[in-house]
């Protein structure tokens, strides 16, 4: 039986426990190492970059010289009985939300920054979040600067209950999955060391040694057994076929508390799988950057064995 993890988790692991359960542990860390740049202090923009507040990035920057002025009394994060400027006031509310994240405020008009483009060197994302400043010339600038340096820009604006979205980046592969506990015993063409390690097994032991069999040999033996019941069929990939594997590893029990072969006939749907190369992986295969692999761009390729799209799995 599995032992409990009984570790007291890290104030950062509470802190961010929900989150986690999402995107692991290494998206946490990217998000800690990220640093955003907000372009004008509007209610989308200043949503957006409380959910990455609340998230847990490492810093932020907002750029934005207003006085804060009526027109900011549906901003969540603007209190408009201050009289300073508005970027400073929506900078040191936000960070009330995470202690742990910096913030600082740039009083400059977002559109001199077109004229620093190496201001943008250290981030992560930028959000353009201008309102009525917002222009298409801004933005196409902006666009090619953050591009060439490789930042992805997100331009963001809203009027009522019409939205605005727009995404500026060059190619971002998703690697990193994060599938749910997998396991792969290639039942259907088991690995010769497996096959021959169950084979020597002796099913026919005492009743103590019968029920200490790994539920991996007990699946390949019963795999065996129901094919040679079989005419044509060597392995089952069908609900009944399925069913009926369960009821001979069933019917092999010496006692009703064996949990070794109900753990294995637990395991049928989920591992007594025909092996083949997943669509998404083959989506990845057929990519045309694959025919002239850049290091770059797909890094993954490198430490992944194609082999199985070339003999037909």
């Amino acid at each position: 039986m599995e032992t409990p993890d009984l570790s007291i988790p890290d104030a950062q692991t509470v802190r961010y426990d929900r989150q986690l359960r999402l995107w692991a542990q290494s998206g946490q860390e990217a998000l800690g190492k990220s640093h955003i740049a907000l372009l004008g202090v509007t209610p989308t923009g200043s949503e957006i970059l409380k959910n990455m507040v609340l998230s847990g990035i490492h810093s932020f920057i907002v750029v934005d010289n207003e006085d804060i002025n009526p027109l900011d009394s549906n901003n969540f994060f603007i209190d408009t009985t201050e009289t300073s400027k508005r970027g400073a006031t929506f900078r040191d509310l936000i960070l009330e939300l995470n202690p742990q994240v910096k913030g600082f405020h740039l009083d400059l008009d977002p559109v001199t920054v077109l004229h620093k483009p190496m201001f943008f060197e250290k981030f992560s994302a930028v959000i353009v979040s201008m309102g009525l400043q917002l222009n298409e010339v801004f933005v196409s600038k902006l666009s090619e600067i953050l591009y060439t340096l490789g930042i992805p820009m997100v331009t963001v604006d809203t009027c009522g209950f019409m939205g605005y979205f727009r995404l500026s980046c060059q190619e971002h592969p998703v690697i990193e999955t994060h599938p749910e506990s997998f396991n792969d015993l290639r039942l259907d063409v088991p690995i010769p060391g497996l096959e021959a390690w169950a084979d020597a097994i002796d099913f026919e032991a005492s009743s103590e040694q019968h029920g200490n069999i790994p539920y991996a040999a007990i699946l390949i033996r019963y795999i065996k057994l129901w094919a040679k019941e079989q005419e044509g069929t060597t392995f089952p990939t069908t609900y009944k076929q399925k069913q009926e594997l369960k009821k001979l590893i069933k019917s092999g029990m010496l006692s009703s508390d064996e949990e070794n072969f109900e753990q294995a006939i637990a395991a049928v749907n989920s591992m007594v799988q025909a092996r083949k190369v997943p669509s998404q992986v083959l989506a990845i295969f057929q990519n045309p950057k694959c025919q002239n692999i850049n290091e770059e761009v797909f890094p993954y390729i490198y430490s992944s064995d194609i082999s199985p799209l070339n003999s037909g799995c």
